[in-house]
């Protein structure tokens, strides 16, 4: 019985006003499921009401500029892939269902035909505008998050500056912070005229051009920002593109030619007046390369900027990418942490960087290049690591008889416990063996799945951030 592959029970509370799920059970227990019942008496847990004080800080910088455009990824992409549905299921109300209302049925099948007063036509014709208004509308919600894209990056890349100043004010030359004594007097405090003095010069930079601001940033910190960025050209046109759509609805200006061709972006087949437009493609890449940006960015500035916090940023670019892992963005996960392997000079401790290399590999493996993963492990010396290090490599060599065997002396050196293996993506692959799951519940004495109670709008609990994962 071992052997046999686990199964999954699940069980739906339906909303019948909607007609659709409101909430659901999970168990491998057909029993439990079946006599699975919800209490719509039972309190939700309620959201902190309470207001956090800003944290001038670069892991609150990037954390938060993490969290705004997982927003982006997801919410934005939701809403444009959701809206035409909907919109198509409105028309049919909207039309079809006051024809059905107001006239009477001559024909079903594919086709129905109706008839219908006379009197009804200025209606009919009214709704039939509306829902040309909102299609058309509909169309253009790539370009209007677009420009909400790059606005959220000039918020994040508000708060980097800020960041910035507030660390190493002595950046600023001495013209710019300057006040007279007259002015300091009506101000009346030296804690408030210096967040005036960055406010202004964070003002003043923003103001810049995108790429204007990178070179104000160069400039100021005495350090290359663009050198080795691969996605400078396709952030430069994406910020560009922005300003086409907010200015010239689309259509392509000289100053556009211009600015791409001096940052090398690729615009052999566009001319002036040529219309360009945003489609859902376009948008997903356009996060893609600005999430990127920023938090490559900031890597690279924190690092300059607090070197004692070295560990604090790798550990947080070895987070961010394992969270990038588990929601399935491979590739780009790839490419933040061979960034952290790679490209960055100054690296947190050897732990921090043997999981940024396990997670590397997984990333590469899980995106379908397994060879390519086991030479990325096999370049490292795994000699001296724990046994915590053992396993996972194991793991992503889908050496199943090396992690059963293992499986418990990790647990009793206490680095790792059933959440470990029961959710860390480097066991991903070999989760659904049957000697795995064997292995498992024998050691734990409990089921590899546990029974789950969730509304499927809240997004599933999942690792603590803080969590010392590999």
């Amino acid at each position: 019985m071992a052997n046999l592959k686990k199964v999954i029970f699940m069980k739906f509370k339906i909303n019948k006003e909607l007609d659709a799920i409101d909430r659901f059970f999970l168990s491998e227990d057909r029993n439990t499921v079946d006599n699975w019942r919800y209490n719509s008496e039972e309190k939700e847990e309620s959201a902190p009401t309470s207001e956090e004080k800003r944290e001038d800080s670069f892991r609150n910088v990037f954390t938060e500029f993490e969290r705004t455009m997982e927003s982006f990824q997801n919410s934005a992409r939701f809403i444009m892939s959701v809206a035409p549905i909907m919109w198509s299921i409105n028309e049919d109300k909207q039309l079809r269902g006051f024809v059905r209302q107001h006239g009477l049925a001559l024909e079903t099948g594919d086709y129905e035909l109706y008839q219908i007063g006379i009197e009804h036509t200025s209606e009919i014709t009214r709704r039939l505008q509306h829902s040309i208004s909102v299609g058309q509308g509909i169309k253009i919600l790539p370009g209007l998050f677009i420009l909400g894209l790059i606005s959220a990056y000039d918020v994040f890349l508000s708060n980097l500056i800020r960041t910035i100043l507030l660390k190493k004010p002595e950046i600023l030359s001495s013209s710019e912070k300057s006040f007279l004594f007259k002015d300091l007097v009506e101000i009346g405090s030296i804690d408030i005229a210096r967040e005036r003095i960055v406010e202004k010069e964070v003002e003043s930079v923003i103001r810049l051009s995108h790429a204007d601001q990178i070179a104000w940033l160069e400039k100021k910190l005495v350090m290359t920002l663009t050198q080795d960025l691969k996605i400078w050209p396709e952030f430069i046109e994406i910020c560009e593109r922005r300003n086409l759509l907010t200015h010239t609805d689309g259509f392509v200006s000289s100053q556009y030619i211009s600015i791409c061709k001096a940052h090398r972006v690729d615009i052999s087949n566009t001319n002036v007046g040529d219309r360009l437009i945003v489609d859902q493609k376009y948008y997903t890449r356009a996060v893609s390369v600005i999430l990127e940006m920023g938090m490559k960015l900031t890597q690279v500035i924190w690092r300059k900027i607090v070197p004692n916090e070295i560990n604090l940023a790798a550990a947080e670019l070895n987070a961010f990418s394992y969270r990038m892992i588990s929601n399935r963005k491979y590739k780009e996960a790839a490419e933040m942490l061979e960034f952290g392997i790679k490209t960055i000079k100054k690296h947190g401790h050897d732990a921090i960087k043997k999981q940024m290399i396990v997670n590397y590999a997984n990333a590469i493996k899980l995106g379908g290049d397994k060879k390519q993963a086991e030479t990325i492990l096999d370049a490292e010396d795994w000699t001296a690591a724990t046994d915590k290090f053992k396993i996972c490599v194991a793991a992503v060599k889908d050496d199943v008889d090396t992690v059963i065997s293992m499986m418990k002396r990790t647990a009793d050196a206490g680095g790792m416990d059933a959440s470990s293996f029961r959710d860390w993506p480097v066991f991903e692959k070999i989760r659904s063996d049957p000697r795995f799951v064997e292995s498992f519940e024998c050691i734990f004495d409990e089921k590899i799945l546990l029974d789950k109670e969730a509304k499927p709008n809240i997004r599933p609990r999942g690792i603590d951030d803080d969590a010392d994962e590999a």
